[in-house]
């Protein structure tokens, strides 16, 4: 592994699956076990960044599809009453690469090509893991398929795990114990982790609600669309094509409120209640692929942390269906997590590490939580019918949130954010830090303020030469180390070359560097220079051509210090590794 440390992988069934699984498989793939879903996952352009220095960009760019254009008809008929994207259009930055809104034309209609406006990508679930695990096998690890937690005690210096073999989900008798260090949980809101621990998981049930899910075959649907039906107050019906303009494979979602749909979870009823709430005259349901029903949630747990155990995504918080949050959030809880878990399994930092994952998540998560429940009020129409002109007046406001359009600029996470962290340390910035603000704001942080602070995203910047070839920040960031900028002015050597000694004395492999200069053709001996042609680097990172400032960018990409002076970086470094 890219860290060296052994690591076992268990997850209780007999094949890959993901609800919030994938993410113990994603500390694993950073350091180099499950409640059961099949859904479709929206990754966020924050989350592309990640799987980039994780090396599994190319492998989901192969998989991912765009999020189609919704079209909503009128009751009773196939005519269309209004059509708009799930999100706001979003703008490709130099520091933010993975934001797209691409036109497309995989809809053909009066013997035209139809232009469809897409601002996102779509993945399910399962194929999501799979890329996960396939990573991993190449670093020469296999995940352990029906083995899973059935008890566990901690002891002063590791946890001794109980674990069993499952088939068909039942125990067989065959059991195992494990003793490792830590031992993180990935298991899902049904999962035994939380449960072992006794873990409070505070929130609410809606119970009046639900929703089914699942994909199946249906001919004489278009696939160009997603098609959106509902009656207001009570229930909405989207079918999302699985790839649009291409077959017969669509994702389906029934969800109410104040309307149960349960008993729709099986197919027969779910085909039944299609045909009559649809206008289409000839579908042909053919297999279904998976069908499941759901009953929302909004919960989370008082610590992620638990002496030597940690739990995270849905084994720590869950969350509706609405935003697109989930498997991103857990995602970055796994990236905040890792380097760090690393670092102490290493000797080169004190356990007290461990804690910040409660103090720089926790925060981000309550407050996500708290965005997409009020966007779950969006998953059903709440507007009385109205004349197809109202509707059209209604469709025109695509700044407000409404019935599967979420119009909230946090849900890309680039603002999400650590600025009051105490193992960050910016030297740079002249403003004081509030504080109770930037607690308040670790979700949506500061879009808009042209404003970087240690604790904020990392941003990208493109048209670096390196050597002779030109390269990207996240090309160059690492899973498993830290990584130095060293912003050099004009005759920069002598102030690069301090910060590289300083570097030099830091334990091997925590600490990479590179000295940023406009300069062309000052190669020296001993430095890795990005020759930032462009300004693209200055600019996003927010420094001017002949200031001298060193940026530390974690491992999760979030910048850990901006310092100017080395005095500062061996502050920066004191509040994570053994002095």
């Amino acid at each position: 592994m890219r860290n060296d440390i052994p690591v076992r992988i268990i997850e209780k069934h007999g094949e890959h699956q993901i609800g919030s699984r994938g993410f113990g498989i994603q500390v694993c793939l950073y350091l180099l076990s499950l409640d059961v879903k099949r859904n479709l996952c929206l990754p966020q352009p924050r989350t592309y960044e990640l799987f980039q220095i994780l090396g599994i960009l190319g492998d989901v760019s192969k998989h991912d599809t765009p999020i189609p254009t919704f079209r909503a008809y009128k009751p009773g008929t196939n005519e269309v009453a209004k059509e708009w994207t799930l999100y706001l259009d979003r703008k490709s930055w130099p520091d933010r690469p993975f934001v797209r809104t691409l036109t497309i034309y995989p809809a053909i209609e009066n013997q035209q090509l139809t232009a469809l406006k897409t601002n996102g990508r779509c993945l399910q679930q399962e194929t999501l893991v799979r890329i996960f695990a396939a990573q991993l096998e190449r670093h020469g690890v296999k995940v352990e398929l029906s083995t899973g937690l059935v008890d566990l005690e901690q002891k002063e210096d590791r946890v001794i795990a109980t674990t069993a073999i499952f088939q068909d989900s039942l125990l067989t008798g065959n059991t195992e114990l494990i003793e490792c260090q830590y031992l993180v949980g990935a298991d899902g809101a049904k999962g035994a982790t939380r449960k072992l621990l006794n873990l409070s998981f505070a929130g609410e049930n809606r119970d009046a609600d639900g929703a089914v899910w699942g994909d199946v075959e249906i001919d004489g649907l278009d696939n160009g669309w997603w098609h959106a039906y509902g009656r207001p107050g009570e229930w909405s019906m989207i079918m999302r094509p699985n790839q649009i303009g291409q077959g017969n494979l669509f994702d389906v979602g029934i969800t109410g409120q104040n309307f149960d749909p349960v008993d729709f979870g099986k197919p027969e009823a779910a085909e039944k209640f299609i045909r009559e709430h649809t206008s289409w005259p000839k579908l042909a349901f053919g297999k279904w692929h998976w069908l499941l029903y759901h009953k929302p949630n909004m919960r989370m747990v008082e610590t992620f942390r638990a002496v030597r155990v940690f739990g995270i995504g849905n084994a720590s918080h869950v969350h509706s269906y609405s935003g697109g949050q989930g498997v991103n959030s857990g995602i970055m809880d796994a990236a905040n997590l890792a380097w760090k878990l690393a670092l102490v399994m290493k000797s080169l930092a004190d356990s007290s590490l461990l804690d910040s994952l409660n103090h720089e998540r926790i925060p981000v998560i309550s407050q996500m939580l708290a965005a997409t429940t009020q966007l779950y009020t969006h998953l059903i129409s709440h507007l009385k019918p109205k004349e197809s002109a109202d509707v059209a007046a209604d469709a025109e406001d695509d700044t407000r949130s409404g019935w599967m359009r979420w119009r909230n600029d946090a849900l890309g996470f680039f603002g999400v954010n650590c600025r009051y962290s105490d193992i960050v340390l910016d030297e740079h910035t002249r403003t004081p830090l509030d504080q109770d603000d930037a607690l308040a704001r670790s979700y949506v942080g500061y879009e808009g303020t042209r404003t970087l602070r240690a604790g904020d995203r990392a941003p990208g910047a493109s048209g670096l030469i390196l050597g002779s070839k030109e390269t990207t920040l996240f090309e160059l960031f690492s899973t498993h180390r830290h990584t130095l900028l060293i912003f050099a002015p004009r005759g920069w050597q002598d102030y690069a070359r301090q910060f590289r000694d300083a570097a030099q004395h830091y334990p091997q492999g925590v600490v990479q560097t590179f000295v940023v200069t406009r300069e062309s053709g000052t190669p020296h001996e001993k430095a890795i220079v990005l020759e930032d042609r462009d300004g693209s680097a200055h600019s996003s990172c927010l420094v001017g051509e002949d200031e001298a400032v060193t940026a530390v960018v974690r491992p999760d990409l979030f910048v850990g210090a901006l310092v100017e002076d080395v005095e500062g970086l061996h502050i920066c470094f004191g509040k994570t590794l053994k002095t």
